[in-house]
């Protein structure tokens, strides 16, 4: 009896332990939801730039656009660098 409840033991902490894939695709999800918000806001920011550098909008209101910009991107980079140290410490990357 004791055996079969080992056995029974050892075949449920088995069978519930997650795979590389289901471990990690959460996490590598997440990195790369926050890499494509960067890239979408840079590219936005970018605009901003050329149109301020055609005389479209102020120096005031670019300034404006530039700091909500690296506020964001400061906040965004801060989380994915630490998904990317969980992702590296967790043997995901």
């Amino acid at each position: 009896m004791i055996r079969l409840a080992l056995f029974c033991g050892i075949l449920f902490s088995c069978a519930h332990t997650p795979s590389l894939e289901e471990r990690c695709t959460p996490l590598l999800s997440q990195i790369l939801s926050i890499q494509e918000t960067r890239r979408v806001l840079s590219d936005g920011m970018g605009e901003y730039t050329r149109i301020y550098k055609e005389g479209i909008i102020s120096r005031e209101a670019h300034r404006d656009l530039y700091e909500n910009w690296l506020k964001r991107e400061i906040e965004l980079r801060g989380k994915v660098t630490l998904l990317y140290n969980r992702a590296y410490g967790t043997g995901c990357l």
